[in-house]
């Protein structure tokens, strides 16, 4: 009796890994990075660097490019500079634009150097030419349903038209309206964002410091098979913080492969 106990016990675990892929299981673990973090004075490239180790978070740093007031980046030649010394760290290399149109600063050559590029729609031109900086604490908004149709329109123009990898802070809010998240980001709005990111393969940040996008948006989100980066927005130690990304890797069943990773160039964590 026992030996046949054994033969069916072994019998119903051939058919479980027959019927059960191989990624399934032994899933590959999330990789833990962060994509959105500035060097500032109170962040050098080197501090990043041990910080990094410290924490076991892969860093990827990225500056804004383009003609802005805070744009160090405005041609070829300062950002092939920049990319230069970023190779000589363990770190990937990005940029975040803040304006439209700020790749016509750049060849097509110089932008391949770089390992990925991330924008987000926080900084939204208005019609008198003036730049609405909603993530100002002062930001104040009179009506929420006005506002979000601007800005879903605007989430859609930066997805379809500046060629970046990954939006950042996905989903965010003025800290005005923070409160009233749900009413803002309806099942249909959120959808515009997600159908326009799915079709150019652009990612959704998953913010550790704003806290952004919530649960429902991301679920949404994966079931429509879009991707998935981690960023803190951080100039200072907060940098690779990934207490809330990994929290909504959890609620929401992510796996590695709905993660979005940016090309390998032979000079990560991983690779050292």
């Amino acid at each position: 009796m026992k030996q046949l106990f054994q033969l069916v016990f072994m019998l119903a675990l051939l058919l479980v890994r027959a019927i059960i892929p191989a990624h399934a299981q032994n899933p590959q673990p999330i990789p833990k990075m962060d994509l959105h973090v500035h060097q500032a004075p109170g962040l050098t490239i080197e501090q990043a660097v041990l910080l990094s180790k410290e924490k076991g978070v892969q860093l990827g740093i990225v500056e804004h490019p383009g003609i802005c007031p805070y744009c160090p980046i405005e041609n070829d030649s300062l950002l092939t500079a920049y990319i230069s010394k970023l190779r000589q760290y363990p770190v990937y290399a990005g940029l975040q634009p803040v304006t439209p149109g700020w790749r016509q600063y750049f060849s097509q050559e110089a932008l391949d150097q770089l390992d990925y590029v991330i924008m987000d729609a926080l900084e939204i031109p208005q019609a008198d030419g003036s730049i609405w900086r909603i993530w100002q604490d002062d930001t104040q908004v009179s009506d929420i349903d006005d506002f979000m149709e601007m800005y879903v329109t605007y989430n859609i123009q930066v997805i379809d038209n500046e060629g970046i990898n990954v939006l950042a802070n996905a989903a965010f809010l003025p800290k005005c309206i923070a409160n009233d998240y749900r009413k803002a980001w309806t099942k249909e709005r959120m959808q515009k964002v997600i159908d326009a990111a799915v079709k150019h393969h652009v990612a959704f940040e998953i913010n550790s410091f704003y806290r952004v996008p919530k649960k429902e948006f991301i679920q949404l989100a994966k079931a429509a098979g879009a991707k998935f980066s981690f960023g803190t927005d951080s100039r200072n130690n907060f940098a690779g913080t990934m207490d809330y990304a990994l929290e909504m890797v959890k609620e929401c069943h992510l796996e590695a492969k709905d993660i979005f990773v940016p090309k390998d160039n032979k000079n990560t964590l991983s690779s050292e």
